[in-house]
């Protein structure tokens, strides 16, 4: 019903639109050219959002932040940004954990069925930090980053101990303290920044404007300040001070000719002088009354004279959700306008009110927040009132609409323990983000502070909009070129190219999987040699082999490019600076849980944990064929080791992490080379393209003073090829990453190369071994095979199960503690056809009071959520 609504709503907009035309020309005689333009401009912008409409993300998570050994249970919402239905455009998104010190980045790619996902993300070796999760499609990177999902975490280990959050003081020097920490203060302080925002973007001589501040901390929160505006004189002219989060707004009257200065007090008493707004004298200013009238938006539009004089038309659009939902002709030859415009004309969020001149250019913009209490009402029971440790709840959920009829819709919830997760009730959600926060650039503090109290919050509301900058969701101008084209489904796609880079029309392309399930299909290249394998099924750890063939099925010696596209460039919003310091003790309560849990697990309820000895434990790396037994190298690199390099070549990992390794050469005709030459490359001879004049010329990879033998899964490289160029083990180690590998030993001392040489007439100490081990167990695999392409794409990763204990008095006594910070998370509620749903957990080990949290769609652009408390109190 909701859609159809929407549509009907977009009609009257076009009814309305029209009569306005015929109203305008009525009144101000405008030309049937301009009218025929705005008419085109509008199906111009409907049309371009019809076929390309932007796509909205939300993720709830279980929890605000987290410890080390936590797992982050998230629930991702992906809307068609025009109607905020959920969209069916995208069935794959990514998601990115950031580091904000270091910049590296973990990427997932998960799957989306109808506009919903449910995903999950261990963190048992991630560092302490700060960190930003980013959450996109492809399809969303035609729009910007700034479109994207931004998330802001932290990592907690119990390693850390903040003297700021434990209350301790240095008592040997507290004058020297007090000193350096009030010098930090008043530096700080002084880095404040605080911007003059006139509204509709300027100041006009000889007209009174409207003029909105905000005041940032180097911590990307908003400070309270006061202060005056001093004219070219040094003479005051008016006072203001902010009235929520470092933003304010004043009228004041500007004078031809003259400059203004704003002299600001921040906290601490500290005095500084600001810049203020430029004064222009020539121009339009739109002003807008969002606060008087409940049903309609009040616009006044002036100019200077030397506007009116020209008697330029002017375009007067009212968009929201990237859909023009009002628009005018205006003229200035009556002097100031004023309209009235309904608030019915547009849906519940942010507005946009341009003044654009006839050419399509705007020339002042302002935003509007229109509520229509039209989000869902969600109400949360128990079956008692106070429950006792590990009681089972039953908790009822029911949703309906603003008219209290009962909805159908698809819903997540959390309830974490609110010892160990301390909730904001003022951060972000599913409505504020949706219809906010994701509209704005940079940072919203406290966005349910603007939906709480609507009524009495407007008017700062008003100011946010007025002083904070949005995010545009409008389509590249070179729409018939997208960048992105939209992953509706896990497929690989490349091209089939000549050595000059020309496509290869009409090319057999073979796809198989060398990973289970087995999988093995044939396309054609297009006209631009590009192929497509679509709808292919979830595998674990993929590695495809890719070969192309001409039509009488023989091998292709030409090349194969995948589609894949580099991830895109990290350019998050800026951090609030949280100095490395954890939001609250808690979270280090957590990770000391997680680890306590982590070691009862292995012991058991009944073992007995001994006391601390410290052991160098031995690194094993998992299926390594090492001819010493795994872990038993000169140098070890584990998967943790590894994956801690990210997304980087094998070559790379081996100059970073194993001392030593460089590129070298052989050089000379002795029978011992020769001989080295050979076992290396598990050969008989040597081929003339690697000698010169009879002497042996070749660069290699050494381990210090020794040239290496690559093993791979068990198997030398030299035994796939032994015809192998350098060239090729370069291409190949570069062809490799972090992600294909499970361990890399190194053994170059005679104690562990003694194995590898057998009888061959080769000494222990002039070789050095590198055993790969990989995640897929084959053995070296070489691109080097004309046509053929070994292509291991990011995985899709599947969700797990979230585990919930079932107490009984039978068990109660015997289990673990129950150290749990997330109780119970339910990604997948459906509300039946009366609004209802239920769902179960049990209680913990101690009593204390649980955070419940839930929010949702009705699947057809409503959104809801709700807040609640469970009491254990025995």
């Amino acid at each position: 019903m909701r859609l159809k609504y929407l549509c009907f709503i977009n009609i009257q907009y076009s009814l309305f639109f029209l009569f306005l035309f015929s109203l305008q020309l009525r009144s101000y005689g405008q030309s049937a050219v301009l009218t025929e333009k705005l008419l085109k401009f509008k199906e111009y912008e409907d049309t371009i959002s019809h076929n390309f409409p932007a796509e909205k993300l939300y993720i709830q998570l279980d929890k605000p932040n987290y410890a080390v050994g936590d797992t982050v249970w998230f629930k991702a919402y992906l809307f068609h940004a025009p109607t905020l239905a959920l969209s069916a455009k995208s069935g794959i998104i990514y998601v990115d954990i950031i580091n904000n010190k270091t910049k590296e980045f973990r990427q997932f790619r998960l799957p989306v069925k109808q506009g919903l996902c449910i995903g999950d993300i261990a963190l048992n070796d991630f560092e302490s930090g700060n960190y930003t999760l980013r959450a996109f499609t492809t399809w969303m990177r035609n729009f910007g980053s700034d479109c994207f999902f931004y998330k802001r975490l932290f990592i907690a280990d119990d390693k850390i101990i903040n003297p700021k959050l434990l209350n301790v003081v240095d008592r040997q020097s507290p004058k020297n303290s007090d000193k350096k920490e009030g010098a930090k203060f008043s530096e700080d302080i002084l880095s404040t920044d605080v911007q003059f925002l006139p509204e509709g973007g300027s100041l006009i001589s000889g007209q009174r404007s409207h003029i909105g501040f905000k005041a940032l901390g180097v911590d990307g929160k908003g400070v309270d300040i006061s202060g005056v505006i001093i004219d070219s004189r040094n003479k005051e002219i008016l006072s203001f001070f902010s009235q929520h989060l470092g933003m304010g707004s004043f009228d004041m009257d500007v004078k031809p000719g003259e400059h203004y200065r704003a002299r600001v007090k921040l906290p601490g008493d500290i005095v500084k002088e600001y810049s203020f707004c430029k004064v222009t004298d020539s121009g339009t200013m739109l002003r807008i009354d969002n606060i008087t009238n409940q049903d309609s938006i009040g616009i006044s539009i002036a100019a200077t004279d030397d506007i009116i004089k020209n008697g330029n038309s002017y375009f007067l659009i009212g968009k929201a959700r990237n859909v023009i939902c009002y628009a005018a002709l205006l003229s200035f030859r009556k002097g100031v306008l004023r309209k009235y415009i309904s608030k019915n004309l547009f849906p519940t969020g942010i507005a946009h009110l341009i003044l654009m001149n006839t050419n399509g250019h705007p020339v002042n913009e302002r935003l509007v927040f229109i509520e229509k209490l039209d989000n869902l009402n969600i109400r949360l029971s128990t079956d008692k009132k106070k429950y006792s440790s590990h009681d089972s709840v039953s908790l009822q959920i029911l949703v309906t609409d603003k008219e209290n009829k009962p909805i159908v819709g698809n819903f997540s919830l959390s309830i974490t323990d609110n010892e160990k997760v301390n909730i904001d009730t003022l951060q972000d959600n599913i409505v504020t983000h949706i219809f906010l926060a994701s509209e704005l650039a940079g940072n919203l503090e406290q966005p349910e502070y603007y939906f709480k109290d609507a009524t009495k919050n407007k008017i700062d509301l008003d100011n946010l909009l007025l002083t904070q900058g949005w995010v545009s969701y409008d389509f590249p101008k070179n729409k018939n070129q997208m960048v992105y084209l939209p992953e509706d489904n896990f497929s690989v796609k490349g091209k089939v190219l000549r050595g000059t880079k020309e496509p290869v029309i009409g090319a057999s392309v073979t796809l198989l999987s060398s990973t289970p399930p087995v999988l093995l299909r044939d396309t054609f290249t297009n006209h631009v040699g590009h192929f497509s394998f679509e709808n292919l099924p979830t595998i674990e750890n993929p590695l495809f082999i890719l070969q192309a063939n001409d039509r009488h099925n023989k091998n292709l010696n030409e090349e194969i490019v995948m589609d894949d596209m580099p991830p895109p460039r990290i350019n998050v919003p800026k951090p609030i600076n949280l100095d490395g310091i954890p939001p609250d003790t808690a979270l280090i309560t957590v990770a000391r849980n997680n680890r306590m849990l982590s070691d009862l697990s292995l012991l058991g309820v009944n073992g007995h944990m001994l006391k601390e000895v410290k052991i160098k434990a031995k690194m094993i790396v998992k299926g390594s064929q090492n001819l010493n037994g795994p872990g038993n190298a000169d140098i070890v690199l584990n998967e943790l080791d590894i994956e801690k390099e990210g997304k980087t070549s094998l070559l790379n990992i081996l100059s970073k992490k194993i001392k030593g390794f460089r590129e070298g050469t052989f050089v000379g005709k002795s029978v011992e080379n020769i001989k080295l030459w050979s076992f290396l490359h598990d050969a008989n001879n040597i081929p003339e393209k690697f000698q010169v004049n009879g002497i042996l010329n070749m660069p290699w990879y050494f381990v210090n003073d020794k040239p290496i033998k690559l093993v791979v899964d068990g198997i030398s490289i030299g035994l796939i090829n032994y015809n192998i160029s350098f060239l090729d083990i370069t291409n190949y180690l570069r062809s490799l990453n972090a992600e294909d590998i499970k361990g890399i030993e190194v053994n170059s001392s005679s104690k562990f190369t003694q194995r590898y040489i057998g009888t061959a007439q080769v000494s222990p100490a002039e070789v050095g071994y590198i055993e790969i081990t990989t995640r897929s167990g084959h053995g070296p695999i070489l691109n080097n095979t004309p046509g053929v392409f070994f292509y291991k794409p990011l995985k899709l990763s599947q969700a797990k199960f979230f585990y919930k204990p079932r107490y009984t008095q039978i068990n109660t006594i015997h289990t673990l503690p129950d150290l749990r910070s997330t109780l119970d998370w339910e990604p997948n509620i459906m509300t039946g056809l009366d609004g209802k749903a239920t769902i179960s957990f049990y209680c913990g080990d101690k009593k204390n009071m649980y955070n419940i949290l839930i929010e949702g769609t009705d699947l057809n652009s409503g959104l809801g959520f709700k807040y609640g408390k469970i009491i254990v109190s025995e």
